[in-house]
């Protein structure tokens, strides 16, 4: 009878330790140290609000081909292009000259945007005619574009970026990324030639030629198009660099 009693009392022992060492083997995550915990959270650009990895290949390019600028029957658009993502605060954009100043003349440009982008994330891009500066303040955000290719648009202000890599910013950077070269800008007053809308998927492909075309309608008319992909490396930005066909 005693030695019945020890092997009931040594098999409760044995059932216990076991359930004991599963539980740790399902639960890894309690022995997990508040750093790792503390990596694994998505750091947000502290302008764009977007995620940054570092990855150079989640940074969006656009190859920008316009296909009229005529405006008038003797005069031609100067255009921008507006870019903002679903993920942008509302009074944050980015505005790209298209051709106007070193790009004059142009019907082709290639262009990297200087934010990530990730899965199921909206782009909206708007071609935008400069009726509405004057020629001082036309060569201000020219001048401004030819440090970086970009000025920002943000509580009703034209931003000139710092050269600082605008992926490596951290959020201790906040909102001191730049001057402000031109106060109490109202983009309505500019003349829309059209709009599109781009949805990002699981994957994207790596060049312009991969990726289709997405036209920039106003009405039925297409005053441009674009291809949106993501190389692998960056592109470099030089200021005297012209695209043009």
């Amino acid at each position: 009878m005693k030695r019945i009693v020890s092997c009931l009392l040594a098999l409760v022992f044995v059932v216990a330790g076991c359930s004991e060492s599963s539980k740790v083997a399902e639960d890894p995550a309690d022995n997990e140290s508040p750093e790792i915990t503390t990596r694994s959270k998505p750091v947000l650009h502290p302008v764009f609000h977007t995620r940054v990895t570092g990855q150079p290949a989640r940074n969006p390019a656009l190859k920008i081909d316009i296909h009229s600028d005529w405006e008038a029957p003797w005069n031609r658009a100067e255009f921008f292009l507006s870019v903002q993502s679903s993920r942008f605060p509302e009074d944050v954009r980015i505005l790209l000259p298209v051709n106007i100043g070193n790009f004059a003349g142009c019907k082709t440009r290639f262009v990297q945007l200087p934010f990530e982008i990730h899965q199921d994330e909206t782009l909206v891009f708007e071609l935008l005619d400069d009726d509405s500066m004057s020629v001082d303040q036309q060569k201000q955000v020219v001048t401004a574009c030819s440090s970086t290719g970009f000025v920002i648009v943000t509580l009703g202000s034209i931003v000139q970026p710092e050269l600082t890599p605008f992926s490596a910013l951290g959020a201790e950077a906040g909102r001191q990324f730049g001057k402000s070269i031109i106060e109490d800008i109202k983009l309505h007053k500019f003349s829309n030639y059209g709009k599109a809308e781009f949805r990002v998927g699981a994957t994207m492909p790596h060049f312009p030629h991969d990726a289709n075309d997405l036209s920039v309608l106003c009405g039925n008319y297409c005053y441009a198009t674009l291809r949106i992909y993501c190389p692998p490396t960056e592109i470099p930005f030089k200021t005297n660099e012209i695209a043009s066909k």
